[in-house]
């Protein structure tokens, strides 16, 4: 599945254009990343899609060399689980 990335977020939009996943974060104090929101589509659930979210965001920190954050419960979750390192 690919991906667009904005400023602020990693989309996918369906056949029409539609965002049907999304994940959002912000850039703190230069060198953060916090992600604040993951989304997906009823008709993309439970095929991984959230992860591949994730690990855009986490790919990309680790280019920049940020750190990360999240007031996300899915992010968060994966982050003190030790899955996005």
């Amino acid at each position: 599945m690919e991906f667009t990335q904005t400023t602020n977020s990693f989309i996918h939009r369906d056949q029409y254009g539609k965002i049907d996943a999304e994940i959002n974060f912000e850039l703190v104090n230069g060198d953060t990343i916090h992600v604040t929101h993951t989304f997906v589509s009823e008709t993309l659930r439970g095929q991984g899609v959230a992860r591949q979210l994730a690990n855009q965001v986490n790919y990309y920190r680790h280019k920049k060399h940020y750190q990360l954050t999240s007031s996300c419960s899915y992010i968060t979750k994966l982050i003190d689980s030790g899955e996005m390192k």
